[in-house]
Parts: structure tokens; C-alpha cells; sequence
């Protein structure tokens, strides 16, 4: 699993759209889409994002470890 995939479960496992993201983290909303696409996150997005989503960052760390260990 990758970060773009782990945000983008978080966003429809709470049913909010990509332009209430944009709006609440000030992130351009072409420029969310892209960085979901291209899995290109600088760490100030990834805050903003985990803050409006309330993503724990080392529990994310953590999903993401366990899935490159069963890849």
C-alpha cells in the first residue's frame, strides 16, 4: 500500500470529497488530485491532510510497513 492509497481509503472510509480537502488544507485541488495520483506528497501536505482527515501518522507508518512486508 502506498500513501496516496492509504489517503484515499481514509477519504472514502469517511465519505468526504477531494474539494472538502482542498478547501480545509488550503492544497490547490488540481494539485491534490496530482499529488493522490502520483503519490507525491512534501511532509507540509501530508500534515494538512492528516489533520483534516485526523490520520495518526505513526499508525499509518505502521499499516504501510506491514503492507511492504506482505508484498
Amino acid at each position: 500500500m502506498k500513501i496516496n492509497d492509504y489517503i484515499l481509503e481514509k477519504i472514502a472510509d469517511q465519505g468526504r470529497k477531494k474539494t472538502w480537502i482542498s478547501d480545509k488544507t488550503g492544497i490547490n485541488y488540481k494539485s491534490l488530485i496530482t499529488k493522490l495520483r502520483t503519490d507525491c506528497f512534501t511532509a507540509y501536505d501530508l500534515m494538512e491532510v492528516s489533520k483534516v482527515l485526523h490520520i495518526d501518522l505513526n499508525e499509518m507508518r505502521n499499516t504501510l510497513s506491514r503492507s511492504d512486508k506482505d508484498e
